[in-house]
């Protein structure tokens, strides 16, 4: 089982700042997260739990391999017997 977010978030940068920024002073970043369950078939319990979390790239493309790469490591951590 999965749950997936994609939440935006508005960075306002200050109006006299030195930092580099658009001419609005705001910016606008996509998180996303995941959390990726494995079930216990019998009692539907959740024996271990993946997590992932951070800014997302644009595009269709760039989100899904984002999403692999996500899953890809969080599954080099599941372990190899889970109770």
């Amino acid at each position: 089982m999965y749950h997936a977010s994609r939440t935006t978030q508005i960075d306002v940068v200050p109006v006299k700042s030195a930092s580099p920024a658009p001419p609005s002073g705001i910016r606008y970043f996509q998180k996303g997260s995941l959390v990726v369950d494995v079930l216990d078939a019998g009692s539907g319990r959740v024996v271990w739990r993946g997590e992932a979390a951070g800014l997302l790239r644009y595009g269709p493309k760039e989100i899904a391999a984002q999403v692999d790469a996500a899953v890809e490591e969080m599954l080099a951590r599941f372990p190899s017997s889970a109770h």
